[in-house]
């Protein structure tokens, strides 16, 4: 009879413990995809993206770079078998990913010594114009096949 070089539990532990970073590689993925994404005014919409893992966080808080850490953070509670949730839960969020605004501008966004800038065009943000949720899944279904 084989005597096996290694443990067979062992190796179990070391898969799962392989699978659960590729998870958690594929989750800081598809954060960084949407917030690179992200059209930028203030930045809100930008650092408000909130990831949660199985159950999903219907809060809205308002974002600086401590989102980044707190994800991080989230990011590494990650076990194999849990559900991950990255979601953005601004009041426009909705607008930005499926378009919705006026179309026609009526008159922009006021920019000091600028005076008022279109940052729409077709009921969509110009700087996202085909989303950002969409686009970033479309991305890491490719990248990660």
């Amino acid at each position: 009879m084989s005597k096996w070089s290694i443990n067979p539990t062992d190796f179990i532990d070391t898969i799962t413990e392989d699978v659960e970073q590729h998870c958690k590689d594929i989750i800081s993925d598809a954060l960084q995809q949407v917030t690179v994404r992200s059209p930028v005014d203030k930045g809100s919409y930008r650092f408000s993206h909130i990831v949660s893992i199985n159950v999903e966080d219907y809060s809205t808080k308002q974002g600086n770079g401590d989102t980044v850490q707190a994800a991080a953070r989230t990011i590494a509670s990650f076990k194999l078998g849990d559900t991950a949730y990255i979601q953005n839960n601004t009041p426009y969020g909705d607008v930005i990913e499926y378009g919705g605004y006026p179309d026609p501008v009526k008159n922009g966004s006021w920019v000091k010594g600028k005076g008022y800038i279109k940052k729409s065009a077709g009921g969509f943000s110009r700087q996202a114009p085909n989303g950002v949720y969409t686009l970033a899944f479309q991305y890491i279904v490719s990248k990660y096949k």
